[in-house]
């Protein structure tokens, strides 16, 4: 958001009658910063969140790129165009108008600055498919490519060119943009991307058709430069947040009227106890919880829960029978190796072991037994110590496998149903529950494999009828209430929830309403000066029209935005773009464009505007060329017609412009020539008065005053451009010439590029064209004051003069 805007809107935030609560301006404050911002403000508990305030933060610095000229244009390959052409312009305020037939290719040059700048054209917008691939010229193997050269004030001379492979969209062009020094530079970096977006400097033919078809997009182009944008997104972002705290109250509401209308069917007393708490108005939450837990303490959940278990008990067989046969195995293997001696077989293969290593060859007799140690002796003990091992792993091994059986039978123990039986006391009889309950007791307390098969044969044959009567007993339950109040149980746990985040939902609906009523009020001030212009304009181009606007409007939002126009027709209302001609529609889209390509905010100080005199009839082409005439003192304004009545028009009503004619010939050539400059459409006109036979008073008045205004066009223009390629900002030359009131001045400017240097003109015109040319300086500095006996010669020399200057 920029420094102006958060300016704007802290106004509004913190002003007194027009700031919500504090909470509110905090969520309002902190959308407008940024998601993240807006996340920790409602992470933040309310009591903690820190008060709203302006954040001081440095002015951003002014965009460097002032001012932007048009100065040349290269195109190649590009519709209407074949090979190679080069539109050379002046790169300052001033009025250009390309003129020339339908089917010239005129309108190609507009549409390939238009995609130089985009890698678009409006032409091709809502067409059919096959539109897509018109944009290519067929005569010509080249690439298309659309080149221009701009002077800019903080980057000099910029070079952009966009180019296209042989194959691929418009879209796909490739921009590449370098200053002066080489250096390569961004769109984004000059500032472009946006400002395109923003001012658009282009207004074709096929825009100027739509205004009256799509008033939306009308409203997107106004809108989008009044620099709310930061705003719309704040409002976005307040909606993301309030969109699932929403969904999620929505969801929850609808459960409370399922769960509604399903107590309603139950003829239950305790249903009916939480149906009178469920539809009051707001539910008190607390309540229903105190009274589900005690319904469910005073016997239910527990119920249904044990007979559900025991329902189950034959799905969970543990194989006794092999658990038995497995301990008595064990059992009887150990018995075998438990012998009295089996025993100490293992302290006796230790003793004998350590006996054999004490003997050796110089041992003459067993120190046990005492007898002489030959080697039948120690053969006996070999032997003997091998058999007393071999027993003690065998009686080893046959306790592990009886250890492991009892630990298997203990494990199967832990899995009866014992806590389920016990609990069951509540809903089955003791003579339900005592078979079950003396067989599980009797698999819990076997001491042998005997007593465990008995006992799970008594298991076996008591389990059936136990899980008959507990599905029995689970069918006689109140299964629909178990259910509901499980299902309310859960509906609480979300109620509760929603209940925190209410508040601030609420708050987040307050800041998105309130920053939708800030942004209608910034945006009628800030539209308010565009109005006034565009009414201006429409007064100009609606002469005589029957419709007069007395008030535009960028009114709603979404779907549903548009410009509205308070328009009347004679004394009725009426609705503007449904009354008005082609001819005023076009007239209007020029009052509409025209404001906001002069913002000083808009770095383009050139504009494009293709074909505007559609339908129009001779008054308001004369309106029109007013207006381009005056927006030319600012703006370089280059016009492309096919209507020789534009032209006509300018010179007519003597308004200085540049004027060039385009032809298209066969193969797509197409060829550019001058007809006249400013300077020379004085000196044509002063050509004309001496001609004419007006009467040598008017005469001697007007043709020094024509050549005067020559001299002045032809310097101005000299001037301007040099500045403007030395990367001086367009105010200051706009300042420079205005301050110029003389005759000399304005010549100083133009060939020294300082006024002050006045008294040095008339010498360095006459070293350059000799004096005789150079004294036309003279007579017109004079002007009428001192009568002029050759006008063809003043006439001749004058634009010698000029043309040497303006070339320079």
């Amino acid at each position: 958001m920029d420094d102006d805007l958060e300016r704007e809107l802290m106004e509004r935030l913190l002003g007194e009658g027009t700031s919500p609560p504090e909470d509110v301006a905090n969520l309002v404050y902190a959308a407008c910063q940024g998601a993240q911002a807006l996340a920790e403000q409602l992470a933040t508990p309310v009591t903690n969140r820190p008060a709203v305030s302006v954040t001081q933060r440095a002015a951003l610095p002014a965009s460097a790129l002032g001012g932007t000229f048009l100065e040349s244009l290269e195109v190649v390959g590009f519709r209407g165009v074949g090979p190679a052409v080069s539109l050379g312009l002046s790169p300052g305020p001033g009025l250009t108008l390309v003129v020339g037939r339908n089917g010239c290719a005129k309108s190609s040059l507009a549409e390939a600055l238009e995609a130089l700048f985009t890698a678009q054209s409006a032409r091709f917008e809502g067409r059919p498919k096959e539109w897509a691939t018109a944009w290519r010229n067929l005569h010509v193997d080249e690439k298309p490519r659309v080149s221009a050269t701009f002077t800019t004030a903080g980057h000099g001379r910029l070079q952009a060119t966009r180019s296209w492979a042989p194959e691929g969209g418009l879209a796909d062009g490739v921009l590449r943009v370098t200053d002066a020094q080489g250096r390569v530079l961004s769109a984004d970096e000059l500032g472009w991307t946006t400002s395109v977006a923003e001012f658009r400097p282009f207004l074709s033919y096929a825009e100027l058709g739509k205004i009256g078809q799509e008033p939306s997009k009308v409203f997107d182009a106004l809108n989008v430069v009044l620099g709310l944008d930061a705003v719309g997104e704040a409002q976005a972002r307040l909606a993301a947040a309030l969109s699932p705290l929403t969904s999620r109250a929505k969801s929850v509401k609808d459960a409370r009227a399922q769960l509604t209308s399903k107590l309603q069917r139950l003829d239950d007393p305790r249903a009916k106890e939480l149906l009178g708490l469920l539809t009051a108005r707001k539910p008190d939450l607390d309540a229903l919880a105190d009274t589900l837990e005690a319904q469910r303490s005073e016997g239910g959940e527990g119920d249904v829960r044990v007979l559900t278990q025991l329902s189950r008990l034959d799905t969970a067989v543990v194989d006794w029978a092999a658990l038995a046969a497995t301990w008595r195995e064990a059992l009887a293997k150990k018995a075998e190796v438990a012998d009295e001696s089996s025993a100490r077989q293992a302290s006796l293969a230790t003793l004998l072991r350590d006996t054999l290593a004490f003997i050796t060859d110089e041992t003459t007799s067993c120190p046990v037994c005492e007898r002489p140690t030959d080697g039948t002796l120690r053969e006996r003990l070999t032997t003997r110590a091998q058999e007393a091992t071999a027993l003690a792993g065998a009686y080893k091994g046959a306790s592990a496998a009886v250890d492991a059986a009892t630990r298997a039978i203990q494990n199967a123990r832990a899995q009866l149903p014992t806590t389920a039986l016990g609990a069951a006391s509540g809903c089955l009889t003791d003579e339900q529950l005592a078979p079950t309950r003396e067989a599980v007791d009797a698999l819990r307390t076997a001491t042998t494999p005997d007593a465990l098969e008995l006992a799970h044969l008594r298991y076996a044959e008591a389990v059936p009828a136990l899980t008959v009567t507990a599905r029995a007993a689970l069918e006689g339950l109140d299964a629909d209430y178990r259910e509901l109040s499980r299902g309310l149980g859960r509906w609480l746990e979300d109620a509760r929830a929603v209940a925190d985040e209410q508040d601030d939902a609420k708050r987040l609906k307050a800041a998105r309403e309130w920053l939708k009523g800030a942004e209608t009020e910034l945006r009628d001030a800030r539209f308010a000066p565009i109005e006034q212009q565009v009414l201006t304009l429409w007064k100009s181009l609606g002469a005589q029209s029957d419709v007069s606007l007395d008030k535009l409007r960028l009114v709603g939002s979404g779907t549903q935005r548009k410009l509205a126009l308070d328009a009347r027709v004679g004394d009725k209302e009426a609705a503007a773009l449904a009354v008005m001609s082609q001819g005023e529609l076009s007239a209007l889209a020029l009052a509409l464009f025209l404001p906001r390509t002069a913002l000083a905010q808009s770095p383009f100080r050139f504009v494009v505007i293709d074909d505007p005199v559609q339908a129009m009839d001779p008054i308001r082409v004369d309106g029109l060329a007013k207006i381009l005439g005056d927006a030319a003192e600012t703006r370089q304004v280059i016009v492309l017609t096919h209507d020789e009545r534009l032209p006509e028009a300018v010179r007519r009503m003597q308004i200085p412009a540049r004027v060039l004619r385009v032809d298209r010939r066969g193969e797509s050539h197409v060829a550019l020539r001058e007809q006249q400059v400013a300077w020379q459409a004085y000196t044509d006109d002063a050509w004309a008065v001496a001609r004419s036979n007006m009467g040598a008073e008017l005469v001697r008045r007007v043709v020094p005053t024509f050549c005067r205004h020559a001299l002045e066009a032809a310097a101005i223009m000299a001037y301007r451009r040099e500045r403007l390629r030395a990367g001086d900002h367009p105010t200051e030359v706009a300042e420079s010439v205005r301050d110029a009131h003389t005759l000399m001045e304005v010549l100083s400017l133009g060939l020294f590029g300082t006024a002050d240097r006045t008294g040095e003109v008339f010498r360095a015109v006459n070293n350059r064209v000799g004096r005789d040319v150079g004294d036309c300086v003279r007579a017109c500095k004079q002007g009428a004051h001192e009568p002029v006996d050759d006008y063809r010669a003043l006439i001749d020399n004058t634009r010698q003069v000029a043309a040497w200057i303006a070339e320079r």
